[in-house]
């Protein structure tokens, strides 16, 4: 362990920092209430409460109830079992493996299955992941005394994760598992060489297999990051001189080990996933749709640049707007970052920075935006990578600040801002300007905007200007979660005017013959049927919305 001064980060610095990731874990803790619940929180919901889709479906069949009281049938379900949790999963969505989803249901035993406590519990998650990177970027740069602290900080206040440390999905906990697994293999490392007589550190590699299993369990991308340790970890032991075959065996044969004992361990899963494949691949299918006039392409910009700045008002809006000059801005910093990582010195730090960046960027990102396709402005499913970007601008900026800056004045008192450490302080400044104020346009707000809570909104607004509304459903795949998470709007809203109709049999729609009868998103079969017995759907809002009056029978 070094204990010298100059493996200690300014004192500024450290006290700057842990004021700033102080503010970030309050926020993590703040208004878990405030964003209207979306479709993926309300499967998280369902999950949890391990109710079979159709046990709810049945007991809407043929009944006329108050829309914005369907959603708290999940939370007055009496408490099932773990395994129940798993089977649900299995049944309807095995490409979420199931950590995530039995510890939230552990944590709903006792603070109950609502969405505000299920986020509570995230946002515990997002706390822990601080502390987990810290400790990753101390084991990565041990020379950089400042890289610890900067990097925390731009986590700590990144709208992008602080996004995700609030919603109810399973993303803050993959992320610690990624950091956790990330510096179990560098410490690892690190040691195999070292150890006496080369003997092999067998707790150090277990740990590693150990949250590398429990990475994978948490997210099922989880396997980029096996992708990702092991482009790490043959990079390592490769850069050993071709004459010392022993010391590249000490890395590689536990990795290897490790890498083989986590496939096995979820091994599992994976067979319960391809029994169900079909499913999933159905469920994921959107990820593939196109855009018109590259839409998608700029979204997968803008979704990029949240990761420092998130206030434009949509991901979704011609090119260009106001607020693309800062996501430019932003997009440059990051790659200019990526490209000075490149260029400097071989170290750990860079090249567990570039794995991680690597299958994430080259595997699913790239891809999908020369292809315009919905995956590219997905930038979940890239988190992994982001605080990798953003672990490469603060190792930029640590470089500098942790430089001596009186031997450069002396040399430079006619120009001292030639000196790198102003221009390091003054970016840093600039990035949590940026962070502050998307945190400040986020305040307000009462909806995931980019996750299409703005449309349900609408639509409830919509429904809210409508003489006592009648809408109408019928049973389809993935209408279930959709129509809660309207159900969740209007309760937010307090639009209690709205009632809600399921048609048993889609052939035979048959409901309460009434005024101002609607439907939202109709399955085709439900569509097909109405025309054919009312004529013509008429729209009701922009199409995009998918709300439409039914023809009154009277009026025919």
């Amino acid at each position: 362990m070094i204990n010298s001064n100059r493996s200690r980060a300014p004192r500024w610095v450290v006290w700057g920092a842990t004021a700033l990731i102080t503010l970030g874990c309050g926020l993590r803790l703040a208004n878990l209430g405030q964003f209207i619940p979306w479709y993926d929180e309300i499967s998280t919901l369902h999950h949890v409460a391990a109710q079979p889709e159709q046990q709810i479906v049945q007991s809407w069949l043929g009944k006329v109830q108050v829309f914005a009281d369907l959603h708290q049938s999940l939370a007055k379900e009496p408490r099932r079992r773990a395994i129940d949790t798993i089977r649900s999963l299995a049944t309807t969505n095995a490409h979420h493996p199931p950590l995530y989803y039995l510890l939230l249901r552990l944590w709903a035993d006792w603070f109950g299955n609502t969405i505000t406590s299920l986020r509570a519990a995230t946002a515990l998650m997002g706390l822990l992941l601080l502390p987990s990177l810290f400790w990753m970027l101390r084991e990565a740069a041990p020379d950089r005394p400042s890289l610890p602290w900067i990097g925390t900080v731009f986590v700590a206040l990144s709208p992008l994760q602080l996004l995700y440390a609030q919603e109810a999905r399973e993303y803050a906990l993959w992320l610690i598992f990624t950091m956790l697994s990330s510096g179990l293999l560098l410490r690892a490392v690190r040691r195999s060489p070292a150890g006496l007589n080369h003997r092999l550190p067998d707790r150090d590699w277990g740990l590693y297999a150990l949250a590398l299993t429990l990475c994978w369990y948490s997210h099922l991308f989880g396997g980029l990051i096996l992708l990702a340790h092991g482009l790490f970890v043959l990079r390592q032991a490769f850069s050993q001189p071709k004459h010392l075959i022993g010391d590249r065996l000490v890395i590689l044969r536990p990795w290897l080990l490790s890498a083989g004992v986590t496939i096995v361990a979820f091994s599992p899963w994976l067979w319960v996933l391809r029994r169900v494949a079909d499913n999933s691949i159905g469920a994921l299918q959107w990820l593939a749709t196109p855009a018109t006039g590259n839409l998608n392409q700029w979204a997968a910009l803008r979704s990029l640049a949240t990761t420092w700045i998130d206030n434009q008002a949509s991901l979704w809006q011609t090119f260009p707007q106001r607020s693309d000059l800062w996501v430019l801005l932003a997009l440059a910093i990051g790659g200019a970052a990526v490209v000075r990582l490149i260029r400097s010195p071989d170290r750990p730090l860079k090249w567990l920075v570039l794995s991680l960046i690597a299958p994430f960027f080259f595997g699913l990102w790239l891809p999908a935006f020369l292809g315009d396709r919905a995956l590219a402005y997905v930038v979940r499913y890239q988190l992994p990578a982001m605080i990798a970007l953003q672990i490469a601008v603060a190792d930029w900026l640590a470089t500098q600040l942790d430089r001596p800056i009186q031997a450069d004045l002396g040399q430079q008192r006619d120009r001292p801002w030639h000196h790198p450490q102003p221009w390091a302080i003054g970016l840093v400044l600039c990035l949590l300007w940026a962070s502050f104020t998307s945190l400040k346009a986020r305040s307000w707000q009462i909806t995931w905007w980019h996750k299409g809570g703005g449309s349900a909104v609408a639509i409830a607004k919509i429904l809210d200007t409508v003489d006592r509304p009648l809408v109408i459903s019928a049973l389809a795949p993935g209408e279930y979660f959709a129509l809660l998470s309207h159900s969740t709007s209007l309760q937010r809203l307090h639009n209690r005017t709205v009632e809600f109709w399921m048609v048993a049999d889609p052939e035979q729609p048959i409901w309460p013959d009434r005024p101002n009868v609607l439907t939202i998103g109709p399955s085709p079969i439900l569509r097909q049927a109405i025309e054919r017995q009312r004529g013509p759907l008429i729209p009701l809002g922009p199409s995009y919305l998918q709300i439409w009056r039914v023809r009154s029978a009277v009026s025919r």
